[in-house]
């Protein structure tokens, strides 16, 4: 019963009033010089040379389920919230992400959520894609819930920039939260920019081969995971390179396993994810 209690409370910990201090997530990386062309193609239609500057805001919402195979039965949580986020990007390929508010479950007080508003992320786009990110003050609520949401509103892009019909690859290697745990997750994505349809605007969809492997020991006994799975992103830009929207869903099957005990317990975690571009405040 005790190993049950710690695992299904795994999600959860990602939204805990009082979580232990983390720094923020480990950067991407890229493993051989960032975005690179997969192969040659032959392109033609919408274009985007580089991601635009410009101050854009975004209502970012997440949602995931978790369901964890008990010997005895099923146990399910889920896990939504909501960030307003500005993005500012320079000419200079300078980075600003600010957070404006956050929404989280139920289980979170509102008045640890309040002094997270105006949190600043400063850094840098190399390579096409979100370089280091330094917090303007340190909190860890911000990093866990806030800041994944963050960095996925900008795509990679190919340093020729993208063209419709045009496919490139990217290899990630990122701290990022599975069941509670903070585990070394690598993707390995490949993109596509195409045409949206009805829309003088360039789509890019990235599909992505995850996997990742770690151990938790937050509960007082470790507890080692490894998981494999696929993630969707889609994003619109303007041919001046401002992204739209994005939306994206991913998928992973987990093993959790508690050597102490012997026990394993297959789970799977489903998310969803929407990028609403807001209009600018008069």
């Amino acid at each position: 019963m005790r190993v049950r209690l710690a695992l299904g409370a795994l999600l959860c910990a990602a939204c805990s009033a009082t979580p232990e201090p983390s720094g923020a997530p480990a950067p991407a990386t890229p493993t051989a010089g960032g975005a690179t062309p997969a192969k040659p193609t032959t392109t033609s239609g919408m274009e985007v040379a580089r991601l635009g500057p410009g101050d854009l805001r975004f209502q970012v919402v997440r949602h995931d389920s978790l369901t964890l195979q008990y010997p005895t039965g099923v146990q399910s949580q889920v896990l939504d919230r909501t960030a307003w986020l500005r993005v500012l990007l320079t000419s200079g390929d300078g980075l600003t992400i600010v957070l404006d508010s956050l929404r989280a479950p139920a289980g979170v007080p509102i008045d640890s959520l309040r002094p997270l508003d105006g949190i600043v992320w400063t850094g840098t786009l190399e390579h096409g894609r979100i370089g280091p990110l330094k917090p303007s003050r340190q909190a860890a609520l911000a990093e866990q819930l806030a800041l994944p949401l963050a960095t996925e509103l900008l795509p990679a892009l190919p340093a020729a920039g993208a063209k419709s019909g045009a496919t490139w690859r990217d290899s990630t290697r990122t701290a990022q939260r599975v069941v509670g745990a903070d585990l070394p997750m690598t993707a390995i994505t490949e993109y596509l920019a195409q045409d949206a349809a009805g829309r003088k605007e360039l789509e890019i969809v990235g599909r992505s081969t995850l996997t990742a492997k770690g151990t938790s020991a937050q509960f007082g006994q470790p507890i080692e995971i490894a998981a494999s799975g696929t993630r969707k992103r889609t994003w619109r830009l303007t041919p001046a390179g401002q992204v739209t929207g994005a939306e994206g869903s991913d998928s992973l099957t987990m093993m959790l396993d508690v050597p102490s005990v012997g026990q394993t317990v297959p789970a799977t975690q489903i998310g969803r994810f929407t990028a609403t571009r807001l209009p600018a405040p008069r």
